[in-house]
């Protein structure tokens, strides 16, 4: 059985990071918050939007964090 959490767990400082990387040269585009809601993860891809041109395709690699599956 996996340990498990109560819903008072205090994460003692711990962030979460979302980063971006650009690997034809090599630029990462990074962010850092202090909870990992599904809102935070969608304003951060959309700020990657941003800064990528129109042209160009963006392929995303997801783990499976409950923020990459928000309900709205």
């Amino acid at each position: 059985m996996p340990e498990r959490r109560t819903h008072n767990h205090v994460r003692h400082g711990t962030l979460d990071l979302l980063a971006a990387v650009n690997a034809a040269p090599g630029e990462v585009a990074a962010t850092t918050k202090k909870q990992h809601r599904g809102k935070d993860f969608v304003a951060f891809l959309t700020d990657i939007d941003g800064l990528v041109e129109p042209a160009l395709d963006v392929h995303v690699i997801l783990d499976s964090l409950s923020a990459h599956k928000p309900r709205t």
